[in-house]
C-alpha cells in the first residue's frame, strides 16, 4: 500500500492537516477503492516544534517507523511506497525527514513516489533588507523567541542551507522521489512570503497595484461549494500573460479608510498581543530547550515515550470502512470520529491560543516590515478591476505552465528584486536543480496562510478547498 504522510507547521497540531487528509482518503483511500493511507503526524503538536527543524524531523521518523509497525502488526498491512506533504514549517520537517529516511536505509524497502510542500518557508523567515533597525530587531527576536526552530527559520544555524547542498542526505534524498510539487500563496500570506514559498528570488508580487494579473482558473471535475452556497474553482498565476502595468492602479479612498482602521485596531491589540506572545514564548523556549538536552543526551529514547503516547490510528476493519461518510471533516468546528482519531493531545489553552496570538502578530509585524503592500488589498477580500482576467483551462495545460515557470513572463521580469544575501542566492539555485512543478495560488481571504489548506474546514474555506481539490488533481497522475 501506499502511505501519504502529512506534517504540519509551527503551533500546529494534526487537525491542522484534516482538510487534507479527508481530501486524499475520499480520493484515494480505502473507502474510495484505493490503496493510500493518509495519515497526519501527531508528534510535534503545538510548540514542540519549537525544538527545531532536526529534532523534530527525528520525532517524525520514529512516529513513522511505530506506525508502519502497527499496520503490520494488527492489520497485516505493509506499505511499498511513500509520499510526504508538507505545511509551512511542516516541509522544512519533511525535507529534513527524507534525509534520515536515506540514511536509515528506509527507502531500499519503502520506494519515494512524491514529495511535496504547501506555503513552506524554504530559503527560511528572515528579513535580509539592511537599510532599517526594524529589519534586524526582528531577525534577533525570531530567532531568540521560537526556540530552535527560531534559529533555522531566520538563518542563525545553517539547517536550511545545509539541507539544500547537493552533498547532504536531505538533498540526495530529495532526488530520489518520482516528482516534486509545491503551492505558494501569492497574496495575503503574512507568515510565509511569496518567494520562499516559491524557490524564487523575484518578488512580483510585493506590491500588486503595479500587476495587470491573469489566472489560469482550473476546472475541476466537481464543482466546490462552501456551506453559503458559492462555488469556487481554484486560480493559479498565469506567468506568461500576467504583466506589470505602467502605471500602478489607483488607490481608492475606501481602501486608505480600511488601512487606517486597521492599523488603529493593531494599535490597540497589537502591544497586548505581542506581549503576551512574547512571555509565552519565553517560557515555551525554555521548555524546548530542556528537550533538545535531554534529547542530546538520551538520542531516540527521550523521544519515544511523548511519540508513542501521541499516536492515534485507523483501522481496516469492516466498521471503519463502513463509517466513511461520518468521518468527514465539519466546517462548523465540530469534532467527529476522524477528527477526533488525528487530533493531537495539545490543549486549547497553551498552543492554539499562542498560535492565534501569534498570527495577530505576524499580520501586524509583516505589514510594517514590507515595503511596498498595496493599500487596502489584504483588508478587502473582493478583486479590483486589474485583477478580473481568467483563463478556464484543462489540468494538463496547469501542469505544463508550472513546470516552466522561471523561464517565462512574470519572474523573468523581476528576477532577483528580493534583497536576499548570496548564501540564500545559492540555495535557490541548488533547490530549483532538484525541478519542481510550482504553483502560485491566488486566494482572497484574509489570513490565506490557513485558508490554503482550509484548516476550519472544507466547507467554511471554499477557496482551500478547491485548492485542495486541484492538488488532489495534480497528484493523480504521480501516485
Amino acid at each position: 500500500m501506499h502511505l501519504f504522510v502529512l506534517i504540519h507547521g509551527l503551533w500546529g497540531s494534526a487537525t491542522h492537516m484534516a482538510a487534507v487528509k479527508e481530501v486524499l482518503d475520499t480520493t484515494y483511500g480505502v473507502k474510495a477503492g484505493g490503496d493510500m493511507v493518509a495519515y497526519a503526524t501527531q508528534s510535534n503538536h503545538g510548540t514542540l516544534t519549537y525544538d527545531g527543524v532536526q529534532v523534530c524531523a527525528r520525532r517524525c521518523y520514529l512516529e513513522i517507523k511505530e506506525v508502519i509497525r502497527r499496520y503490520a502488526d494488527d492489520e497485516g498491512v505493509t506499505f511499498d511506497r511513500i509520499s510526504i506533504l508538507g505545511y509551512s514549517l511542516g516541509g522544512l520537517i519533511a525535507r529534513y525527514l527524507c534525509g534520515i529516511f536515506l540514511d536509515e536505509g528506509f527507502f531500499d524497502k519503502v520506494k519515494p513516489v512524491l514529495f511535496s510542500t504547501i506555503a513552506t518557508p524554504h530559503l527560511g523567515s528572515k528579513f535580509h533588507r539592511t537599510d532599517k533597525r526594524w529589519f534586524s530587531w526582528m531577525n534577533t527576536l525570531g530567532s531568540t523567541y521560537l526556540g530552535n526552530t527560531g534559529r533555522d527559520l531566520f538563518l542563525k544555524d545553517p539547517t536550511l542551507a545545509d539541507m539544500s547542498n547537493p552533498s547532504s542526505s536531505a538533498y540526495k534524498a530529495l532526488e530520489m522521489f518520482d516528482n516534486r510539487v509545491l503551492l505558494a500563496n501569492c497574496r495575503n500570506d503574512r507568515t510565509v512570503h511569496f518567494p520562499t514559498a516559491f524557490i524564487t528570488a523575484a518578488n512580483p508580487f510585493a506590491n500588486l497595484r503595479w500587476l495587470d494579473l491573469k489566472f489560469h482558473e482550473v476546472k475541476l471535475q466537481e464543482p466546490v461549494v462552501d456551506s453559503y452556497g458559492w462555488s469556487h474553482s481554484p486560480r493559479i498565476i498565469d506567468f506568461k500573460r500576467t504583466t506589470k502595468r505602467s502605471l500602478p492602479f489607483p488607490v481608492y479612498h475606501e481602501h486608505i479608510r480600511q488601512k487606517l482602521i486597521f492599523w488603529s485596531f493593531a494599535a490597540t491589540v497589537g502591544p497586548l498581543a505581542i506581549t503576551a506572545v512574547l512571555i509565552a514564548s519565553m517560557f515555551f523556549t525554555n521548555n524546548s530547550n530542556h528537550r533538545v538536552s535531554k534529547f542530546l543526551r538520551e538520542g531516540d529514547k527521550a523521544l519515544m515515550g511523548e511519540i508513542l503516547e501521541s499516536i492515534k490510528m485507523e483501522t481496516f476493519d469492516e466498521e471503519w470502512l463502513n463509517e466513511g461518510d461520518e468521518r468527514k471533516v465539519g466546517g462548523k468546528g465540530e469534532k467527529t470520529e476522524n477528527t477526533d482519531k488525528q487530533s493531537s493531545p495539545v490543549s486549547k489553552t497553551d498552543a492554539s491560543k499562542v498560535e492565534e496570538e501569534a498570527d495577530v502578530m505576524a499580520a501586524g509585524i509583516t505589514e510594517a516590515a514590507v515595503e511596498d503592500v498595496i493599500l487596502g488589498d489584504d483588508l478587502n477580500n473582493t478583486d479590483t478591476p486589474a485583477l478580473s482576467e481568467t483563463k478556464v483551462v484543462g489540468l494538463g495545460e496547469a501542469m505544463e505552465a508550472a513546470r516552466h515557470t522561471g523561464d517565462r513572463g512574470l519572474l523573468a521580469n523581476w528576477a532577483n528584486n528580493a534583497p536576499f544575501s548570496e548564501d540564500v542566492l545559492s540555495m535557490i539555485e541548488n533547490m530549483d536543480k532538484l525541478g519542481w512543478e510550482k504553483y502560485a495560488v491566488y486566494i482572497t481571504v484574509i489570513h490565506s496562510h490557513a485558508a490554503i489548506v482550509a484548516r476550519r474546514g472544507l466547507t467554511q474555506q471554499g477557496q482551500g478547498a478547491a485548492t485542495l481539490r486541484l492538488f488532489s488533481e495534480i497528484i493523480r497522475s504521480k501516485i
